[in-house]
């Protein structure tokens, strides 16, 4: 999804600054992890030979948080936003390069893990530069670091113990995994003197991150499945249990389960109430590119569950409509 921001030449000018720090932070690597940095397959953790295109033209949510709540921290001064949107976008960028370490899609693991400390640390000595170790801020910040190592901890073990992926587990684990984010809000925040508004906005990115996790593991469940990935979405196409085996049920048998009881369709439905709970946490709060953003993902919500829907029916309906051959 691509940001579209106001019709505001200075959120844009500092957009452009953001992408313009890190091609000099990577400029400044050594030349094996400068290769790394300009390449998309190392951000998205796929075989994509292509040169990536800066922080600007990822998902808005991950790099660019600051410019989805401009109207709520345009105050700041154009020095102390941008220190903070790039100290922000290093931390959520090291959580998304440790994302792809944890599940597998590293093609050089030991360089990757390099890079991403080095990336961690970039994001790390920006809001040193900008707190004195007195500030709550690293309150926050401590906190949320630990929450997210909690949640990766967790989809980790659940990996080797299905039987410990329930609900309340897979969503605490999901929104856990917003914190590195949070961090960003959390500067915000605390340098803006407005404290009060950090726990709605992590409420809304916490439910953000349950909402979009079970929409792709809807969404991914067979390739999921054929890599042997365990997601929470098929431990709901059966139950636990049956997954330490070392056979699998058949896709086939999913495929029968998922017909039957239209398990994609119900999911979907807590996708989208989980992207009303999001709307509905930031109320009141001046944040016109986040609500766009989370209007926008509950629409493509819709229409995939739309889309599901005219699959089971095809299914059902198909032998009975269908023409009769000559």
């Amino acid at each position: 999804m691509k940001l579209e921001l106001t019709q505001d030449s200075r959120a844009a000018r500092l957009l452009e600054s953001l992408d313009a720090k890190y091609f000099q932070f990577a400029d400044d690597l050594p030349p094996p992890f400068r290769d790394m940095a300009l390449m998309e397959s190392t951000i998205v953790g796929q075989p994509i030979d292509e040169p990536f295109q800066g922080p600007s033209k990822m998902n808005p949510l991950i790099a660019c948080t600051p410019w989805l709540f401009w109207e709520t921290y345009c105050e700041l001064d154009d020095e102390t936003f941008l220190y903070i949107a790039e100290a922000g976008a290093f931390i959520s960028l090291a959580s998304v390069l440790m994302d792809h370490l944890v599940d597998g899609q590293a093609e050089q693991p030991e360089a990757m893990a390099l890079f991403q400390r080095a990336v961690y640390d970039h994001g790390v000595a920006g809001f040193r530069a900008m707190f004195p170790k007195t500030s709550t801020f690293w309150r926050d910040f401590e906190r949320l670091s630990r929450e997210y190592l909690t949640a990766l901890g967790a989809e980790i073990d659940a990996q080797s113990n299905p039987e410990r992926f329930t609900q309340q587990a897979f969503f605490a684990s999901a929104a856990g995994k917003v914190s590195p984010i949070a961090i960003t809000i959390a500067a915000l925040s605390e340098a803006s003197g407005q404290p009060s508004i950090l726990e709605p906005i992590e409420i809304s990115f916490r439910h953000s991150f349950i909402a979009g996790q079970i929409h792709d593991d809807v969404l991914d469940w067979r390739s999921d499945f054929g890599n042997r990935h365990l997601t929470f979405f098929l431990t709901r196409l059966a139950p636990p249990e049956i997954w330490p085996a070392a056979e699998w049920p058949s896709v086939d048998e999913l495929e029968a389960i998922n017909d039957t009881n239209w398990v994609d369709v119900n999911y979907f439905d807590l996708v989208i109430d989980y992207f009303d709970r999001c709307i509905e946490a930031v109320e009141g709060i001046q944040c016109a590119g986040w609500i766009e953003y989370l209007v926008e993902y509950r629409a493509v919500a819709e229409e995939h569950q739309k889309a599901a829907v005219a699959r089971h029916l095809l299914r059902v309906l198909g032998p009975v409509i269908q023409p009769p051959s000559d």
